[in-house]
């Protein structure tokens, strides 16, 4: 029977989702793993697991790995989808992205099935099963890399499956009155862990003190709810959030490769006299072509994917779980059964400074995602996690080294008071209005990160802060005809007024250099119409003209970003 299911597995691994048979290899697979025994003996093969299988080859070679495969991200999957993916519509994109999503849910149904059919039939096999999953994570460190080499690593849709399996498994534990997450060991990573995390960035440790940290070993064994919960998070870090920062990329390179293609099509005519050339020219322009569609299908699968509302409503309740478990950690407090206390302790506890920085960069980047494009499906529980998350740590910048994810806390908050449907304040605007939490607190962390944005310390610090600033003014938009508020910002003059005075004083700067800039394009902007205008420019060589309407362009661009930042900036003083 051993044999079979290996066979089953390396006949799959030839399949995908195009072809219609895939379907009784799971049938097949999931029958077979009705019985303990089985189960027991096909996670002692050893196919199950082969010592030291690459990223890339798991997927193909281990006996669950073409299961989890199957995905409409698949590449001739996803153009089936998408047929010439140019020339369609958005109702039709829309369409075939539903579609898409079913097929998937159906086959995740599966996976969902199989997994938990091993993790129920004992300790044994379900102990292999994580070694299976904590495999598929540490060999996929370098899918967070900035250039990633998709030969070395698992695919898209083959750990987006895990994540969604990982998710659902943890269903059992994620109770609304979080009654379980005493459960999850903080101690975890000091004790053998399954996931490696010694080459992540910490959250406010230098690797020699986190080095010095997890040398220290404890003793004891690790729960399953600990295993799971650590999994799962790392899983959302190499999985769906590496799927949604690669799609980010294939959209910029697409738009590089459509620029590129027109300058070939405006190239046609040159080869036209000469059918040798013109044919091989006519190929390399249909290879350039294919090569946009297939980008295109691409993308519009990921969309289609990353889009799914019960996935993410899934991902959605796990993050809180996060949430409330991270700030347990920093504070020290009994949370939820305890009101959460600022501002944090002055000393930050070891084991938060030396938590992987994933752990928050996944809650930032999860719900960044979804109150841009599902803000929806945001419930009113998890509102008051998310903005109890973002103040709390825009109130303790200290906490985070990472400048980024900091930003990332004000662009949640940014996104949740975005008007949209019948939500005139965004997901957030009537909580950060009407929580005691957020008239305490809320203020004075915008004000705070507003000062301390001025120098984050990165090469594009400059840019960056003015994109921050014009967040944090939104939030102050969507608050200020609270009078709450209002009194609390005459506190803040009254008792902090250094901190107040810095505060006005980055304000009225950020006023005279978006004005000197605007002006300044407006001067530049008149000059060069005045030199394209004046009597005998017909006359000007055609690469300066060039040269003088790049220019104009350039700076007419300027001037309407920074016009709309002196709007913003003078209203805020205002």
């Amino acid at each position: 029977l051993i044999g079979a299911i290996e066979q089953l597995s390396r006949q799959l691994a030839a399949l995908s989702m195009n072809d219609i048979e895939y379907k009784y290899y799971i049938t097949a697979l999931r029958n077979l793993l009705q019985h303990p025994k089985i189960v027991d003996a096909v996670t002692q093969s050893p196919a199950f697991l082969p010592d030291g299988v690459a990223a890339q080859d798991i997927e193909m070679t281990t006996i669950l790995g073409p299961f989890f495969r199957l995905s409409p991200l698949q590449n001739g999957v996803a153009q089936s989808f998408f047929t010439t993916p140019r020339s369609k519509d958005r109702a039709y994109i829309a369409n075939a992205q539903r579609s898409l999503r079913m097929t998937l849910n159906t086959h995740q149904e599966e996976l969902f099935a199989i997994a938990d059919k091993i993790v129920k039939s004992g300790k044994e096999p379900r102990e292999r099963l994580l070694d299976w999953l904590a495999h598929c994570m540490n060999t996929n460190h370098k899918r967070r890399a900035t250039r990633v080499d998709e030969k070395t690593t698992s695919s898209d849709g083959f750990m987006i499956n895990i994540t969604n399996c990982l998710d659902r498994l943890c269903d059992p534990f994620m109770d609304a009155t979080f009654s379980k997450i005493e459960k999850i060991d903080v101690e975890y990573l000091r004790r053998n862990p399954r996931v490696d995390i010694s080459d992540e960035t910490k959250m406010n440790a230098d690797q020699k003190t986190s080095d010095a940290f997890y040398e220290q070993k404890v003793g004891g064994t690790n729960n399953f709810i600990s295993e799971i919960f650590f999994l799962t998070v790392a899983s959302h870090h190499y999985g769906t959030e590496a799927a949604s920062t690669k799609m980010d990329s294939m959209q910029k390179q697409v738009k590089h490769l459509e620029k590129e293609l027109e300058r070939f099509e405006a190239e046609k005519h040159k080869y036209a006299h000469d059918a040798r050339y013109a044919t091989r020219f006519e190929q390399h322009l249909q290879k350039y072509r294919d090569e946009v569609d297939r980008m295109h299908s691409v993308i519009h699968a990921t969309t289609g994917v990353l889009l799914d509302e019960v996935s993410q409503a899934r991902s959605m309740q796990f993050m809180r779980y996060v949430i409330v478990w991270l700030l347990r950690l920093a504070s020290g407090q009994n949370l939820p059964k305890e009101k959460l206390r600022l501002p944090l302790p002055d000393e930050q506890p070891e084991v938060f400074k030396c938590l992987p920085e994933y752990f928050l960069e996944d809650v930032v980047d999860n719900f960044k995602f979804i109150t841009r494009n599902i803000p929806h499906i945001v419930t009113s529980t998890q509102c008051e996690e998310l903005a109890t998350v973002c103040i709390t740590f825009l109130r303790n910048t200290n906490y985070i080294k990472n400048p980024y994810m900091k930003a990332g806390l004000v662009t949640i908050l940014f996104h949740g008071v975005w008007p949209f449907g019948n939500f005139s304040k965004g997901v957030l605007g009537d909580l950060l209005n009407g929580s005691e939490f957020c008239h305490k607190h809320l203020l004075h962390a915008l004000m705070q990160f507003y000062i301390e944005c001025e120098a984050t310390g990165t090469h594009t610090a400059f840019y960056d802060k003015f994109n921050i600033r014009y967040e944090i003014f939104q939030v102050f938009k969507s608050i200020w005809a609270n009078p709450l508020y209002r009194e609390n910002l005459g506190k803040e003059a009254d008792v902090n007024t250094e901190f107040f005075v810095r505060f006005v004083n980055l304000l009225l700067n950020d006023v005279t250099y978006v004005l000197d800039e605007v002006f300044g394009s407006f001067a530049k902007i008149h000059d060069l119409q005045v030199e394209l205008k004046a009597p005998g420019s017909e006359s000007m060589e055609q690469a300066t003209r060039q040269e003088k309407e790049e220019a104009l362009a350039e700076q007419q661009g300027r001037a309407k970003s920074y016009m709309g930042l002196t709007k913003e900036t003078v209203a805020m003083l205002t």
